[in-house]
């Protein structure tokens, strides 16, 4: 069985996208690459296209604009007793604001933002920022809004 030694950048960007490791630790504890044929079997196994250069692009594109759409993640998951950063995008250079409204319904408000010097994107003609802000460690467990 031969094992693809090239693994296009753009693959491996892709696949970083979607959460997809490029690489693995072995029981030795060497790095050992993913092959370029499995990769572009996992991404075809999430419905993303990853055979030709052309779909890479097309993929990374598609990946960025859905990602700079939105206001705020899917969702966000921290542990008990750690703070848990996230980012926020909104117009380049408006304020952001925002709340977290627990699962007993108390709101809090004035979360800490970090430190965030990501380059705006364009998005249709809009330039789209990116704060982070981080959730505080004492939240309690549950499903917050």
């Amino acid at each position: 069985m031969s094992v693809d030694t090239e693994v296009p950048a753009s693959l491996t960007g892709l696949a970083q996208r979607y959460g997809v490791a490029s690489e693995y630790t072995d029981w030795t504890g060497n790095a050992v690459p993913v092959s370029a044929s499995t990769l572009i079997a996992v991404l075809d196994a999430l419905g993303v296209a990853a055979g030709t250069e052309h779909d890479r692009v097309t993929a990374l594109a598609d990946h960025d604009r859905v990602h700079w759409a939105r206001a705020l993640p899917p969702s966000i998951v921290g542990r008990t007793g750690a703070t848990t950063p996230f980012w926020v995008h909104v117009t380049h250079g408006d304020p952001a604001r925002l709340w977290l409204r627990l699962e007993d319904g108390s709101v809090r408000t004035g979360l800490r933002q970090l430190e965030n010097n990501r380059a705006p994107f364009d998005l249709d003609g809009r330039l789209v920022g990116e704060a982070t802000f981080e959730l505080p460690a004492d939240l309690p467990i549950g499903y917050h809004r």
